[in-house]
Parts: C-alpha cells; sequence; structure tokens
C-alpha cells in the first residue's frame, strides 16, 4: 500500500531520527501550565478544587511526578530523551524558541528549500523566565539541571 506524502514529508520522516528540537526548560514548564489548564482543572476538579493554580504549584506538581518511579515523560528532562549511554541521538538539535534562524540549517540537513509557513508571530522580547523569582528559578535550574548545561540555557 502506498501512501501519499506531500512535497519534502518523504524527506522529513526520512531525516525524524537526525533532529530534534528542543525548548528552553522554563519555557517547556510555562508553556505546559498555560496549555494545559483544561487537563489540569479536570484534575482539580477530582480534588474538589475550582482554583487555578500558580506557576509556582505547577512546578510542585512537577518535582513531585518526577520523584514518581515512573514519572510521565511530559515533565521529564529532555536529555532523558535524545541521550542513550551517554551519546547524543540526533545529528542535529535545535531551539524551537529560535526557529527563525535555526530553519536554514534544517533545510540544509533535509536538502529541501521550504519557507516556514508562518514567522514567527510573537512580538514580546520577554520570556516567562522574565516572571519567575530567583527561588523559583533556582527550582527549575535544579530539576532540568542537565537540560542547562547539555543544551547551553
Amino acid at each position: 500500500m502506498r501512501i501519499f506524502l506531500q512535497p519534502c514529508q518523504e524527506q522529513i520522516l526520512e531525516a525524524r531520527n537526525k533532529l530534534k528540537n528542543i525548548k528552553e526548560p522554563i519555557a517547556i514548564s510555562w508553556v505546559d501550565l498555560t496549555n494545559n489548564q483544561v487537563e489540569i482543572e479536570k484534575c482539580r476538579t477530582n480534588f474538589n478544587s475550582l482554583q487555578k493554580i500558580s506557576f509556582a504549584e505547577f512546578i510542585d506538581i512537577g518535582t513531585y511526578i518526577l520523584s514518581l518511579p515512573n514519572p510521565d515523560p511530559h515533565f521529564q528532562p529532555q536529555y532523558l530523551h535524545l541521550y542513550r549511554d551517554l551519546r547524543l541521538l540526533p545529528d542535529f538539535i535545535y531551539k524551537l524558541e529560535e526557529i527563525d534562524s535555526e530553519w536554514s540549517k534544517v533545510c540544509k540537513i533535509l536538502g529541501v528549500n521550504i519557507k516556514l509557513s508562518q514567522e514567527n508571530k510573537t512580538l514580546r522580547k520577554d520570556t516567562p523566565k522574565d516572571f519567575l523569582d530567583n527561588k523559583l528559578r533556582k527550582k527549575v535550574h535544579s530539576l532540568y539541571v542537565e537540560d542547562f548545561k547539555k543544551f547551553n540555557y
């Protein structure tokens, strides 16, 4: 059975083990918090609570989840998914927050010339870490210390 692939999808599928995007650890936690409000609300409703949680509470939940024997992979440091036997698996890692500047390298590796379908619309120059106090910043750093080291954050 042949599957029709849109232009360049085949090259992207073939290269999926050569490329991997990463995100800054604080941004991941922030995005998880803001994008998962519905799921978080479902969980909180189950505990008879309707109030929203703060980013600090979310990090506390993540800390607890990471202490479990089989933590949810969404909370795990990214290096655990990108390294095996101390060896980096993908050939190239790009930072999603730098996609505009990294995209040409991705295209070169894939041997294609594709424009991003949408440029980064975010005009804000601040980042989630700009809103964290030192205590919370240290807590996130301690959870994801290897990501900060290995991926130069």
